[in-house]
């Protein structure tokens, strides 16, 4: 049997029916491949956001900066959000910082809602120092 070749071919989506039909029909097509997805076209090359400024980078991620403050003293949600606000940083993001480290184990919350560390991070403070 003689080796079958792999054919790209791009089509219009009004020809599309038409198209597959007469490749149907035609003698010596084994098998027909199709890729329906649509890649959207990037204008040279280059991923644009659209009006949207881009966002800014900083030394330290959102996760260090709650947990350096933490680290010095316990502290509830407004506290941690204004040391995020001396930091530049936006402070509706604190939630989101608050819940990951929360879930990871990193951070505890008392029933007066008074944030701290728990023994598994102060474990990788100490740890970090003792390294320096």
């Amino acid at each position: 049997m003689p080796k079958p070749f792999m054919l790209g071919v791009e089509v219009e989506e009004i020809a599309l029916g038409k198209v597959m039909r007469q490749l149907n029909n035609m003698p010596g097509v084994v098998k027909l491949h199709m890729d329906l997805k649509t890649k959207a076209a990037k204008p040279n090359g280059e991923y644009t956001r659209g009006p949207y400024k881009p966002r800014k980078v900083y030394a330290k991620t959102g996760e260090e900066v709650a947990l350096e403050y933490l680290a010095k003293k316990p502290g509830t949600n407004a506290q941690i959000r204004e040391q995020f606000i001396v930091e530049h940083r936006s402070p509706h993001s604190i939630n989101s910082v608050l819940h990951t480290l929360k879930n990871d184990g990193l951070i505890k919350a008392d029933d007066a809602g008074v944030y701290s560390l728990t023994k598994k991070m102060k474990d990788r403070l100490r740890h970090r120092k003792d390294k320096k």
